[in-house]
């Protein structure tokens, strides 16, 4: 029998500017200034998803970010300007390094967290039966969902956003309680999903059996 357990939470409030305040941002970048920010570099509660929130029309413009994800590894991602509105990163970042617009803004804007975060891939043994139980222990108030990727974890690289749908069970699908299901295959990997919320949720994934 093999036990992979990881725990997801308390995520800190989102907040749109943790990251970079309010300013106009051209060619030479974002001035890493926001209240989680130390010498240029922001530094994170958690690996979880950045916003960036634009006053103006911005969506023929993007902004590459770059910094760590939660392994310490190096991460970068394009994210596409929206027209006075909010994006959000694909990949969970643990630090900010840079912020590159491809073009200088017309208008105000600022880099933040969203209330979004992920754990890593917690890679399946394919040698293993191929039925898998999940369960999913919360501690106080959070919305999570199990997600799965057939895409192999170990071959993609960093800034890589594997391919992830939710959970086969929709028992651990957009949950607020604890709650336990599984799965008549192993995909190649899981991971837990914060939708929001301020709480925990501890997921514990138990393989029986190896194949001979």
């Amino acid at each position: 029998m093999r036990q992979i357990v990881r725990t997801e939470g308390p995520l800190a409030a989102a907040s749109p500017n943790n990251i970079a305040l309010t300013q106009t941002p051209t060619t030479a970048g974002f001035t890493i200034n926001g209240s989680t920010a130390t010498a240029g570099v922001a530094t994170l509660d958690t690996a979880r998803r950045v916003l960036l929130t634009t006053a103006g029309d911005e969506h023929t413009r993007t902004v590459v970010v770059s910094g760590t994800d939660g392994q310490g590894r190096l991460i970068s991602e394009t994210i596409a300007g929206a027209n006075i509105g909010t994006t959000q990163s694909n990949l969970d970042f643990l630090t900010i390094t840079s912020a590159i617009p491809s073009g200088n803004f017309a208008g105000a804007a600022t880099i933040g967290t969203s209330g979004v975060a992920s754990s890593i891939p917690l890679p399946l043994d394919h040698y293993g039966w191929p039925e898998d139980a999940v369960q999913v222990v919360v501690t106080g108030t959070i919305n999570y969902t199990v997600q799965q990727t057939l895409d192999d974890p170990f071959t993609a690289s960093a800034s890589t956003n594997l391919n992830w749908s939710d959970f086969a069970d929709p028992n651990l699908v957009g949950q607020t309680t604890t709650s336990s299901g599984g799965v008549e295959y192993p995909p190649a990997a899981l991971r837990l999903l914060i939708n929001s919320g301020t709480g925990t949720a501890k997921i514990t994934i138990l393989q029986p059996g190896i194949l001979g």
